[in-house]
């Protein structure tokens, strides 16, 4: 068994930040990005973190999805020695067209992310245990994963 945080706990900014000064989450991300009001391109900002009380119980597999910086300050709470790293690629026009086709994000905005993903994710393939292509169904690599998660367990 494994425990999968497949939700988004959706919190103010002021509640956010609150939670950031005590110390509350392992690591933490901020996203520049543009979101549409009223056919009107507004500038936002996502915070993301990872919170402490959901890594309590190492004694199952947690999956979490992280970016470089993330992944190290993760590795550093927890131990590099307790995690398996693996690297889920894939091909930017099928990222696109998967993006494009959940809605609510323009090629614009799209165009961005991608950009910025690219400096967030660089070298983290240095750093990885098993490198992934997701350019397969759900199922495929749901299999490679467990795959993978076994063979360094």
């Amino acid at each position: 068994n494994c425990n999968f945080y497949k939700e988004y706990f959706f919190i103010s900014e002021q509640e956010f930040n609150l939670k950031l000064e005590n110390d509350f989450f392992i690591e933490t991300r901020r996203y520049n990005t543009f979101i549409e009001v009223d056919g009107k391109k507004d500038k936002a900002v996502f915070s993301y973190g990872l919170p402490k009380n959901q890594v309590e119980d190492l004694t199952k597999p947690l999956v979490v999805i992280l970016d470089k910086n993330g992944l190290l300050e993760f590795s550093n709470y927890i131990g590099s020695e307790n995690i398996v790293v693996i690297l889920l690629e894939c091909d930017e026009e099928v990222t696109k067209k998967r993006v494009m086709d959940r809605g609510g994000v323009s090629e614009d905005e799209f165009n961005r992310r991608n950009k910025a993903d690219k400096i967030s994710f660089k070298g983290i393939e240095n750093i990885s245990d098993a490198i992934i292509n997701t350019n397969q169904s759900v199922d495929e690599i749901v299999h490679q994963v467990l795959e993978t998660y076994n063979y360094y367990n």
